[in-house]
């Protein structure tokens, strides 16, 4: 495996990559970046170009203060896959990454060969049925929204509000230890990138959500993840089941 950065439309992003053939993108969900894939990159990269990138404000990637919409993070991904050589990609996306990926296969169809999208449903239906119950559970989805506080109220405590998150929506707790996340460093400003990515998604209009490649809740990157996402080369139609969101 190698790492790499390369710079899109003024914006510097970071990847894993692994393997050769068909090129195989992987993008992250909040609160995780590209190293959330580490445990399936070997076994995919057998038989794909496993290329997985920290999203704009994530990680090593750069984290303007602009440029957050579902569009534009598209972009940056079509960008990236051609400044790395490559024509099309099988996409997979968890959460945040699904979003994007979802947005970049209408905008550029030409250059997604395929699509899975794993632990999202709209977000416009998510709100749609908003009450007291599902509030209390997202209430993380409300906070984050609002301009500014987050950082101020986060900033001091990074880790540990991660860790609430980790504690509670990690399957196996004991499988890997809380390494890099969306955050680098103490500085509240590394907040900033990823909670901008985080809001913009939820204040757009959110498009219908793709139906393909996913047959049921995806919450854990074990082996059944590794098998959708290398079913990204064949994916098909899924059924009625919606995946769980985030």
């Amino acid at each position: 495996m190698t790492t790499g950065v390369t710079q899109v439309d003024g914006v510097r992003l970071h990847y894993l990559r692994a393997g050769s053939g068909l090129l195989l993108v992987l993008l992250h969900g909040w609160p995780q970046t590209s190293d959330c894939w580490r445990p399936v990159l070997g076994e995919l990269s057998a038989g794909f170009t496993v290329v997985a990138p920290d999203l704009r404000g994530y990680g090593l990637s750069d984290k303007p203060t602009t440029g957050y919409a579902k569009r534009r993070m598209a972009a940056d991904m079509a960008g990236l896959v051609e400044a790395l050589g490559f024509e099309r990609a099988a996409v997979v996306g968890h959460d945040r990454g699904a979003r994007v990926g979802h947005r970049r296969a209408l905008d550029r169809p030409e250059q997604v060969e395929r699509l899975a999208v794993l632990d999202i449903v709209p977000t416009r239906e998510m709100f749609r049925r908003l009450d007291a119950s599902l509030a209390s559970g997202y209430w993380h989805w409300l906070f984050q929204m609002q301009p500014d506080l987050p950082e101020r109220l986060v900033g001091r405590d990074i880790r540990g509000y991660l860790e609430y998150f980790f504690e509670r929506w990690t399957y196996n707790r004991h499988g890997r230890p809380l390494a890099r996340t969306a955050l680098t460093g103490p500085d509240p400003y590394e907040m900033t990138g990823s909670l901008l990515a985080w809001a913009a998604v939820h204040a757009a209009a959110p498009d219908a959500v793709l139906k393909l490649g996913v047959h049921g809740p995806v919450a854990a990157f074990g082996l059944d993840t590794v098998r959708l996402a290398a079913a990204a080369a064949g994916v098909h139609e899924a059924d009625e089941t919606p995946a769980r969101s985030r």
